[in-house]
């Protein structure tokens, strides 16, 4: 008998390890869960907060220290803890996509950090070099009915971007003057590649076919017409761009790897790096 006592009791504690480490480790993938949810929450926050800081009064999107803070709670709290936190990234969604949609509309202050003095949008990403382009000279013009900001533009010698890439460059750089950066139309709002043009880089396609996709022959055009008469310095696929395709290959830091999403560029890279001006266009 107590052999079998022994046995029993060996058994249920198994049986007690096997329970527990279960318990741990559907507390453990919560944890993970919600960990991740408020880390998705604090980019989207951040993301929103950079391109329409007129969304925001006091945001607190922040906390972060989920796994050793809380670890001591159980399943109900971190249960309404994961509704809360997707709550709130839901919503953070739905004003990114609004801003999307109309950044102008909540452009607010401009600053690069929540405790800094505020400033110009004009002014802040220049101060802080978050982008390679510097302007040279931008002329306001009408090109088949749509307004455009035409922009001269020098390119750093090493044809590597400030920001993460040159799509993103790009951006800012339309951003800084309260525009948007533009290329390929309407009618590739549908296309994969082209559309995450819009959604990543929040070109303005709502623009018809004006400029044709790639959009290099007609940006050069409208380019000459703002700077030269329409006798001037840009030349399609050569040196005037605009968003054509935009995904992780295309949108790279070095502008050569980079030519399809910036189309074109070519002649920064293509002559040994010689040239160095280039033109674009703004909405």
């Amino acid at each position: 008998m107590g052999s079998v006592s022994v046995i029993g009791f060996l058994i249920t504690a198994v049986i007690a390890t096997d329970h527990a480490q279960n318990v741990d480790q559907g507390l453990f993938t919560k944890q993970m869960l919600l960990y991740k949810l408020n880390y998705q929450v604090k980019q989207m926050d951040q993301e929103l907060f950079t391109r329409c800081p007129g969304f925001f009064t006091h945001p607190d999107h922040s906390s972060m220290g989920i796994i050793g803070r809380r670890a001591a709670y159980g399943d109900a709290f971190l249960d309404l803890e994961i509704k809360l936190a997707s709550k709130t990234l839901d919503d953070l969604k739905k004003k990114y996509l609004m801003c999307l949609e109309n950044p102008s509309a909540f452009r607010g202050p401009t600053t690069t950090k929540r405790t800094t003095t505020m400033k110009p949008s004009t002014t802040t990403y220049r101060e802080n070099g978050e982008f390679g382009f510097k302007v040279l000279r931008a002329k306001n013009i009408t090109y088949r009915n749509y307004e455009f900001l035409a922009l001269e533009v020098r390119i750093p010698d090493d044809g590597q971007s400030k920001s993460v890439n040159w799509c993103r460059d790009y951006q800012l750089l339309c951003e800084s003057l309260s525009r948007r950066p533009t290329g390929c139309g309407e009618r590739f709002l549908s296309i994969s590649g082209y559309k995450n043009c819009a959604s990543d880089y929040n070109s303005d396609m709502r623009i018809g076919d004006v400029l044709s996709c790639n959009p290099s022959t007609r940006v050069a055009y409208a380019a000459n017409l703002a700077f030269g008469d329409g006798k001037g310095p840009a030349r399609s696929n050569y040196n005037a761009f605009g968003f054509h395709s935009c995904n992780s290959h295309t949108c790279q830091k070095s502008i050569q790897k980079s030519d399809t999403a910036l189309s074109y560029m070519w002649g920064s890279w293509k002559d040994n790096g010689t040239e160095t001006i280039m033109y674009t266009l703004c909405r």
